[in-house]
């Protein structure tokens, strides 16, 4: 295959005897700083999500998909971050002209993918549909933070995504006024 070629800076922005402005310097820190801490907790809350779900693989009678729910989804979520960190990896060590990413790992990004939407929609059947108690001796038990943290993950998802969408369209309204004051710009 052909690997597509995107220039990854203007050459002439900068002159060779020029260093980078420390604001600009800053800012990348403070992107790779912030991205680094969000990498972490996520890889600690897919770790914690294995291990609640392989300790109470057997409490969860009512729904005993929820724990088998939370151990595919951390171990997902670990593997997905772990491959994006290493095409972000060989992307670097490369000259941003050369790198072409294997057939192979897009063909696993794709189908890990598709996979990862499904086990979503099943794992919020399982858990939507449960109604458990939390009494042992109730035939409709499940233990109480496998269930929760599974459950209250789906509300956290559902609210990022109303606020993804939410800054979709602020920014879709703001390109827009953008773009009319700099018509109106040109033409008055």
């Amino acid at each position: 295959g052909t690997a597509i070629r995107v220039p990854t800076e203007d050459p002439g922005l900068h002159s060779p005897n020029q260093s980078r402005h420390p604001s600009t310097l800053l800012g990348s820190c403070a992107a790779l700083v912030g991205g680094l801490v969000c990498l972490a907790i996520s890889n600690i809350f897919s770790i914690l999500i294995i291990v609640l779900g392989a300790l109470n693989v057997d409490n969860c009678p009512v729904q005993p998909m929820i724990p088998i729910y939370l151990i595919v989804s951390g171990a997902l979520a670990i593997v997905s971050s772990a491959l994006r960190y290493y095409v972000n990896w060989k992307t670097m060590q490369a000259r941003p002209d050369k790198y072409e990413q294997p057939t192979l790992i897009s063909v696993f990004v794709g189908i890990s993918g598709l996979f990862g939407i499904v086990w979503l929609i099943l794992g919020m059947v399982w858990t939507f549909g449960a109604n458990p108690g939390y009494e042992t001796a109730s035939p409709r038990y499940c233990d109480y933070w496998t269930y929760m943290v599974s459950y209250v993950s789906f509300l956290v998802l559902f609210a990022l995504l109303a606020a993804s969408c939410c800054c979709c369209v602020c920014a879709v309204a703001a390109a827009a006024a953008l773009a009319d004051g700099e018509r109106e710009r040109r033409q008055g």
